[in-house]
């Protein structure tokens, strides 16, 4: 992305005339990259610069191509746009005509009626889920609680015991 925003500054001053930022010269001067890319932009420039006379003197070729092709888009007969329009609607015509027919051939099945099992099952799946999730997932905790008070207990009764 530097590098982009290091081309798009340097294209803009090649453009614009005017000197390259010192900051950007110390970029140019530390990558190959940047380097070439000065190198083929000035280039281009000069290049740009040598053909402007000629492209300068040729507004009538501009002039002539533009009435040449606003002549090339009056001379389309328009009688391919009506025959475009008309067999496309003739062909959607036969499509929903052949659509129709099928229709009347093979009606549709009547769908047996759904049962609501499927959902009833999942519903009181659900139901069960809300109900055992607290006790699944506490279950490890609850165990290493029991066994904590267990050697709570043993290390209190050693203690005790221990005592004159």
């Amino acid at each position: 992305m530097k590098r982009f925003l290091a081309k798009f500054k340097i294209s803009n001053a090649l453009d614009s005339g005017k000197p390259l930022p010192p900051s950007l010269q110390e970029q140019i001067a530390r990558s190959p990259d940047l380097r070439d890319f000065v190198q083929s932009a000035s280039r281009l420039g000069r290049a740009l610069e040598m053909a402007r006379p000629r492209l300068d003197a040729a507004p009538s070729l501009h002039a002539s191509i533009m009435r040449a092709v606003g002549a090339a888009a009056r001379a389309q007969p328009p009688e391919l746009k009506s025959i475009a329009w008309t067999s496309s609607m003739a062909l959607a015509g036969t499509l929903a005509v052949l659509l129709a027919g099928f229709w009347l051939i093979h009606p549709a099945a009547p769908r047996a009626a759904a049962t609501l099992q499927p959902m009833t099952e999942a519903w009181d799946a659900g139901g069960q889920m809300a109900q055992n999730a607290p006790s699944l997932m506490l279950e490890p905790l609850s165990d290493e609680w029991q066994r904590l008070n267990q050697d709570a207990n043993r290390t209190a009764r050693c203690l005790l015991s221990s005592l004159p």
